[in-house]
């Protein structure tokens, strides 16, 4: 669809200058040549004198929060009127990011997330902004029981390990192996809801994640937050000392047939 760096930029440019029209406010001459502004591209010639006229007129950090926003908006009803839009945004984008351009500043402020397939969820108003705080509680808190399952699926698999090696292939390797897919999806899901819930950052559809898998996690991190809550840590500690116990007779075994 786009041949070069050039197209893709104008394709950009033109989007966000017919914007600016449809809004009753067009971009200056000066704003406009800004739009194509790169060090990298053959085909801009950069102009220190209006580069200075430039700055006279509008602040940089003014003007990139204009352009992101005209930029955001054409976005919005460009993909709303057809939704092949989309694929045309990412490919002018994923072009572009080839070179070094100044726009690219603008793009990745106003469009950078939906192009690369993530929407960023924002509520207006003091509901929002408790709706928000609650959405940051809860994915902190899948954030800070991570290292549970993680532990439980090296403990996993350092189960296995000395099953098979020193005590042969026996009922604990296949509980270990088990429990490893177990605990792996565990840690996924607390890394993946949590992280979506503190960043408000979500796939296209809006969503957390598939429904069902939000039930799975969920029931399991019931059951091991209930099995945690019945049996406590003295439990764990328990199942450590065998293992330990368990690891020093075969070692003894071991050294006993070596001699």
């Amino acid at each position: 669809m786009f041949a070069s760096q050039s197209q893709a930029k104008s394709f950009f440019v033109d989007r966000i200058a017919a914007e600016a029209r449809a809004e009753g406010e067009p971009l200056s001459a000066n704003e406009h040549w800004m739009l194509r502004f790169s060090e990298s591209d053959p085909e801009f010639v950069v102009d220190p004198e209006r580069v200075k006229e430039f700055e006279a007129e509008i602040s940089d950090s003014d003007y990139e929060a204009k352009i992101a926003g005209l930029l955001e908006r054409a976005y919005a009803r460009d993909t709303k009127a057809d939704t092949a839009a989309v694929a045309k945004y990412r490919e002018a984008s994923a072009i572009l990011h080839q070179g070094d351009h100044y726009l690219l500043i603008m793009i990745d402020r106003a469009i950078g997330d939906p192009l690369r397939g993530l929407t960023r969820t924002t509520s207006q108003g003091p509901v929002g902004l408790v709706e928000r705080s609650v959405e940051i509680a809860l994915g902190g808190l899948l954030l800070l029981l991570l290292p549970i399952p993680l532990l439980g699926a090296v403990g996993a698999v350092g189960a296995s390990a000395y099953a098979m090696i020193l005590r042969g292939i026996t009922s604990d390797t296949w509980i270990g192996l088990l429990v490893f897919p177990f605990t792996g999806f565990l840690a996924w899901f607390c890394a993946v809801v949590g992280w979506r819930l503190v960043t408000g950052r979500r796939p296209p559809d809006g969503r957390l994640m598939p429904a069902w898998l939000l039930y799975v996690g969920a029931f399991l991190g019931t059951m091991l937050a209930f099995r945690s809550t019945r049996y406590g840590p003295e439990y764990a500690n328990r199942e450590m000392q065998q293992v330990s116990e368990s690891l020093r007779e075969s070692l003894g075994r071991k050294r006993s047939k070596d001699r």
